[in-house]
């Protein structure tokens, strides 16, 4: 086999960066279609690698000027060597300038990049920023209304006390009233109706000034001016204390009073034996109250748990809707519901026993069916 000769060659690689620079052409015409805003740098390299491909175009006719006859008629030899060495030097400047300009363009498309990231990172923190403070909007808008609609509950509640408090005022003031001027106008027909008269006063001033005490009791609860003086004693003790009190009532209805603890079962807790007593007398009076003749309540005391005793107090009445037991303990929302508890009393004595449960870390609890009874319950601190 023939070897090349050198003209063959040079032939052949001059060909081969003509197909070298030609490509490299049509691969930045490809970029620049694909670059939104028409790069300077990129067009100067497209016209930088057409000047190089046809440098070595005509470096091919220099080498071979029989091939492309048609140039060689128009050119002699040195003038296409020329003009190739010119394509060559103006071909590789334009490269070089179209090199530098697209590298100005991608250290600007560089910075453009990061300055757009800043902005994003700015644009996400503001976002973030405004979803947090949305958020706090929208819960300091959920605590406004819950603080509005407290705010209005608590004026209604307060309002309806104030009408059933009025109402249990003036029912006692207006008996001693009147019937203290049947007396002092001699309005009565013997000594027994006049007996009876003062009886009536009597009885009427004691309720109002009951009422009167459980209200400031309650407010003095309220304004922490209460201290409890908290000691460990015996849970049947204060019990037979309080039932002993109430039996006259008991024995005037014919209703036993059941005290299920027996001697040597020493339950101790730690109270307030004043605030104890109260809670007691008033639960037993009121189920005394409620519960129809020839009834039985029971009374007894338990471990709820190593920490609890807890004080349980049936009765056989006609019990509490459950619908109002949740109400049952709220100082302004009250009695409205009870119109038909049958006896006086301005339906604060269950607010203030629970408010006098809490301050000796306890606390009051009722169940009913509103038919069987009702259930009460008081949990006290244990004590060894």
């Amino acid at each position: 086999m023939d070897l090349l000769t050198v003209d063959e060659l040079r032939m052949i690689l001059s060909f081969i960066r003509f197909l070298l620079f030609f490509g490299i052409m049509l691969f930045f015409g490809y970029i620049r279609t694909r670059i939104p805003q028409k790069d300077k740098g990129v067009l100067t390299l497209i016209i930088g690698f057409a000047i190089l491909a046809f440098a070595s175009l005509f470096n091919s006719q220099a080498i071979f000027p029989d091939w492309l006859p048609l140039l060689n008629t128009e050119f002699g030899s040195k003038a296409i060597i020329l003009m190739s060495h010119l394509g060559y030097i103006l071909g590789t400047l334009t490269v070089v300038f179209g090199l530098i300009y697209w590298s100005n363009s991608v250290v600007k498309l560089h910075y453009y990049a990061k300055e757009a990231k800043i902005v994003r990172d700015q644009i996400s923190d503001q976002n973030a920023l405004l979803q947090e403070t949305t958020r706090d909007l929208e819960i300091r808008t959920i605590d406004y209304l819950e603080q509005r609609e407290a705010a209005i509950e608590s004026e209604r509640s307060k309002t309806n006390f104030l009408r059933n408090t009025s109402h249990e005022l003036r029912t006692p003031l207006n008996a001693i009233i009147g019937l203290s001027e049947l007396l002092a106008n001699g309005t009565y027909k013997n000594e027994e109706e006049r007996a009876e008269f003062s009886n009536m006063i009597l009885s009427s001033g004691k309720n109002l000034l009951k009422t009167i005490n459980t209200i400031l009791e309650i407010s003095r609860i309220q304004s922490d001016e209460y201290t409890p003086s908290l000691k460990a004693g015996e849970i049947k003790e204060i019990i037979d204390e309080c039932v002993a009190h109430c039996l006259p009532k008991a024995h005037s209805k014919s209703i036993k009073i059941s005290v299920l603890l027996k001697e040597e079962n020493k339950v101790r807790a730690i109270f307030d034996t004043k605030a104890m007593r109260h809670i007691l007398i008033r639960i037993i009076d009121n189920a005394l109250t409620y519960s129809p003749e020839d009834t039985e309540i029971t009374i007894r005391a338990v471990m709820s748990d190593q920490e609890q005793v807890k004080i349980v107090i049936v009765d056989q009445g006609p019990g509490i809707d459950p619908e109002f037991i949740d109400n049952i303990f709220e100082v302004f929302g009250r009695a409205e519901h009870w119109k038909n508890r049958g006896e006086g009393g301005a339906g604060l004595g269950l607010a203030l026993s629970s408010k006098m449960a809490e301050i000796q870390n306890g606390k009051l609890e009722i169940e009913s069916d509103g038919v069987n009874g009702t259930t009460c319950s008081i949990s006290l601190p244990a004590c060894a």
